[in-house]
């Protein structure tokens, strides 16, 4: 009986420590899955909302765009590109003070894009229209034929051999 004693107990240790295991357990997944997670980035400023954890009161409602709007409050990769010393075509225009309705005169077409747009709204990724005169590029930068002269040293844009291109003289075809 000594035997059968040192068993049942042996059993019942096993069980309660089985038990306090699995409780441990289930303890530790519901701690886990209530611990604050890491974010991998802030949002972007076109991506955020209000302070409060919900959507901003202005969210759905008209942005009435003009031309005197701020476009760096949703062209947010444009706008840090303006700013990006890696860029340099982009920081030489923000360094002079050029402003985005200095190129982008089209008030027709931009306010037909933003007609629609809404806070809250994603911002669009590229542009779906081209809104830059060409006459407006020469009037700052001389021709194609100047630029291509201008920049024919430059090294900052490769093909997709890795051959080094100058961004001002490339061929004239449907495409250019």
């Amino acid at each position: 009986m000594t035997v059968q004693a040192h068993t049942a107990d042996r059993r019942l240790v096993v069980l309660a420590v089985l038990g306090v295991v699995l409780a441990l357990t289930a303890a530790m997944w519901t701690l886990a899955g209530c611990a604050p997670k890491a974010e991998p980035s802030a949002p972007a400023a076109s991506e955020q909302k209000d302070g409060n954890g919900g959507s901003s009161a202005m969210d759905g409602q008209p942005v009435n765009w003009t031309m005197d709007s701020d476009c760096s409050m949703c062209h947010t990769v444009e706008a840090a590109s303006a700013t990006d010393a890696s860029c340099p075509q982009a920081s030489a225009h923000e360094a002079e003070g050029v402003t985005c309705v200095q190129c982008h005169t089209d008030e027709a077409v931009l306010s037909t894009e933003h007609a629609d747009v809404k806070f809250g709204d994603k911002a669009a990724t590229k542009a779906t229209v081209v809104t830059v005169d060409p006459e407006t590029c020469i009037s700052c930068h001389g021709t194609m034929e100047e630029m291509a002269a201008k920049t024919a040293d430059s090294t900052a844009l490769t093909d997709d051999k890795g051959t080094t291109v100058n961004p001002h003289d490339v061929p004239s075809n449907e495409k250019h």
